[in-house]
């Protein structure tokens, strides 16, 4: 548990092409951001399961403010952040491939969510019984250049946009099931 950010692990500015792989993340709180933060450094996580993980702001999983980060193969499943996203790029280059969301709630995004200043690809992924009580269910695009592909969307709920919002400009959906 963490007084206000990253109450698991910290990735912090220098750290070049940082990998993280097959780890587990249950049980964590933070007040104000994310079980991982990712600020100004290239990271991969890979591999790695995140359960149950609670923030009171956004990200309750993962926080993204970096260079490059690239996230792939992971599950994230039952996680609760205050606001937006159980991974929440806040402005970077990213990719989110073959990966699970279930059951992840938030207020705005309950699987991913893209500030304005995010260059994203979210491919292969499944989206599963993620709750938004505002705006999507699933995936909340405000990114200026976003690709959402061969991803399925099942049973996520929001008051709008009960899988996806694309609130940005530059982006394309294609190859998904609804």
């Amino acid at each position: 548990t963490a007084q206000d950010d990253y109450s698991a692990l910290y990735i912090a500015s220098g750290s070049n092409a940082l990998t993280l792989t097959k780890s587990n993340f249950t049980g964590n709180i933070a007040n104000n951001k994310a079980t991982v933060g990712i600020e100004n450094a290239k990271a991969q996580v890979n591999n790695c399961n995140f359960t149950d993980n609670e923030v009171k702001a956004s990200g309750s999983a993962i926080y993204v403010n970096a260079q490059e980060v690239i996230i792939s193969n992971n599950i994230f499943d039952k996680n609760e952040a205050g606001a937006n996203g159980t991974v929440y790029f806040a402005s970077t280059s990213g990719k989110i491939l073959n990966s699970n969301f279930t059951n992840n709630k938030a207020l705005n995004g309950a699987g991913v969510y893209t500030g304005a200043n995010v260059g994203i690809i979210i491919s292969n992924s499944s989206f599963i019984s993620n709750v938004a009580s505002v705006e999507a269910g699933a995936i909340y695009l405000a990114s200026q250049a976003g690709k959402i592909q061969y991803c399925n969307f099942t049973d996520n709920t929001a008051v709008n946009g009960g899988a996806v919002v694309l609130a940005g400009s530059n982006q394309e959906i294609g190859f998904c099931k609804f």
